[in-house]
């Protein structure tokens, strides 16, 4: 799992090893996000060229970025994610907006109607733990498209979405009810007199989201 933190900087840790620094970001505009996607793909790609990636990228209310997580790796017709594992990290950093990111090792980036139901499906997930989806960017080495600017996500939006499975629904309460629990705990540290170093290594919540508790 490849986890880019965003706060001061950027660390970004990769499945193979060595971590690397780059500027701060914080922007929501989907150029913005696809400079920042880029070299990250060009990267991934220099290691294994025929694989797609799918990443999650969760910003706070100000659409700043606070992390992109690579969530999947492989042949694309056969990614499909569950909603669990594209929010998990979203409700660990305590996100409220959402961008999805797929890359296309075959280097187009027509919209496709499998895209399209993801994006849906992904909608009312995140409507349900309270989580905007704001955007879905398709990408290559070269170029991007996003769905938000094509006029796509907010028709979706409009349109009535599909129906979460039992399991997905109750493992997006599981997760949302894990976090809670973890504020709860925040909560009780502080007011014991715990430094915030102290109740982010037991946490796993952000220095700002402790700080505002």
């Amino acid at each position: 799992m490849t986890i880019l933190a965003m706060h001061s900087s950027i660390s970004i840790y990769c499945p193979h090893g060595n971590p690397h620094r780059q500027p701060k970001n914080k922007t929501a505009q989907s150029r913005d996000v696809y400079a920042v996607m880029q070299p990250l793909l060009l990267r991934e790609n220099a290691i294994r060229k025929s694989k797609g990636h799918t990443w999650a990228i969760g910003m706070n209310s100000a659409h700043h970025m606070l992390f992109v997580e690579l969530i999947s790796m492989g042949p694309v017709n056969r990614m499909s994610i569950a909603p669990k594992e594209i929010f998990r990290m979203a409700l660990y950093k305590m996100a409220v907006k959402m961008v999805l990111v797929n890359s296309r090792p075959e280097g187009t980036i027509e919209i496709s109607e499998a895209d399209k139901t993801t994006t849906a499906l992904l909608i009312k997930a995140g409507e349900r733990i309270n989580i905007e989806v704001v955007d879905h960017l398709l990408i290559t080495e070269k170029e991007f498209v996003s769905l938000s600017q094509k006029g796509i996500l907010s028709r979706l939006k409009r349109a009535k979405l599909p129906v979460l499975t039992e399991a997905d629904q109750e493992q997006l309460e599981e997760l949302q009810s894990g976090t809670e629990t973890m504020l709860a705990l925040a909560i009780k540290m502080k007011s014991r007199g715990y430094d915030v170093d102290e109740i982010k290594e037991m946490t796993g919540l952000r220095k700002t989201a402790i700080a505002k508790l």
